[in-house]
């Protein structure tokens, strides 16, 4: 009788723990292999568009989340598989952007051009943090153009 009476205590906490314990290798398990096939996938993922990838890595957080509330533990199995992923994909996002915008700025035909007179000692400032807008030299050849100068340079400017 007291055997009965104590298996009959304990039976809801060794079951508790036997679904504990199988919801959380579950989730480990689901999670190994969602990693594989974002594995599998990496180089697609990475080559993106940037709302596809977005979704795609919504959705991955979410699955992680979800399965750890319901395991109650922080499974590892794919948490790394998605920040490995998002990183490569930002540094493709990003070298594509510095490609495109190195193409743009050699194909630009770069030519002189006049400046207002109230530009050039702003651009001294932004170009030159030891020039400040009281070091900045400004001659006047006549009232409509004039020369200004930083560093013994001068630059034709207009009014």
């Amino acid at each position: 009788m007291r055997i009965t009476c104590f298996f009959l205590k304990t039976l809801p906490i060794i079951l508790s723990n036997g679904i504990i314990f199988i919801s959380f290798s579950t989730s480990e398990v689901a999670h190994v292999q969602a990693a594989r096939l974002l594995k599998v996938r990496a180089d697609l993922h990475r080559r993106l568009p940037l709302e596809k990838f977005a979704i795609l890595h919504e959705s991955s957080n979410k699955f992680l989340s979800e399965s750890e509330t319901i395991c109650g533990r922080q499974c590892y199995g794919l948490r790394p598989t998605v920040s490995a992923q998002a990183r490569s994909y930002l540094e493709t996002f990003h070298t594509n952007r510095m490609n495109t915008i190195r193409a743009i700025l050699e194909a630009e035909n770069w030519q002189k051009a006049e400046v207002a007179c109230e530009f050039p000692p702003i651009f001294a400032c932004l170009l030159d943090p030891e020039v400040d807008l009281k070091s900045v030299e400004r001659t006047s050849g006549s009232t409509s153009t004039g020369m200004f100068g930083v560093h013994h340079q001068y630059y034709k400017t207009f009014s």
